[in-house]
């Protein structure tokens, strides 16, 4: 009986010396933070110039810097072209859902004026799912065609 009870307290022990620990983990981290901040507040005021503004950084070094402005352009219109498209999709396919069950976009517009709940983006879809959804079904825009 008396192993059984050490083990109890050995556990409750590991229990009290990992929160201290964190105590002190969390109390080192804002110190940090605190002394970081001063630093910077006080090159702020001595008017230094911090990272790739301090005078001189990039001499010689243009190029690079130009060249990795243009990689980072070109990745995030490909970023918003792809969330633009998943977004597209995901119109299609909540039209195409409703009209399956006999909805009109009239008839769902006072749902949304309402705020009705938003349906998160879906993950993998691509252009090929998108030629293949209810196109035959979709009229044109402005058209009375009322088809499921």
């Amino acid at each position: 009986m008396l192993g059984c009870q050490a083990t109890v307290w050995n556990a409750a022990g590991k229990r009290l010396t990992l929160h201290l620990l964190a105590a002190v983990a969390e109390h080192e981290a804002k110190m940090i933070s605190e002394r970081t901040k001063a630093a910077l507040a006080a090159a702020k005021a001595r008017r230094t110039a911090l990272g790739s503004a301090r005078p001189g950084h990039w001499s010689g070094r243009e190029g690079r810097r130009l060249a990795g402005l243009s990689k980072a352009r070109e990745a995030s219109a490909e970023v918003r072209s792809r969330k633009a498209k998943d977004e597209n999709q995901l119109a299609i396919s909540i039209i195409c859902g409703e009209r399956a069950k006999g909805s009109t976009l009239e008839g769902n517009r006072g749902n949304a004026q309402r705020g009705g709940p938003r349906q998160p983006p879906r993950q993998g879809i691509d252009a090929a799912d998108s030629s293949a959804s209810c196109d035959s079904g979709m009229p044109r825009a402005g058209s009375r065609d009322r088809r499921a």
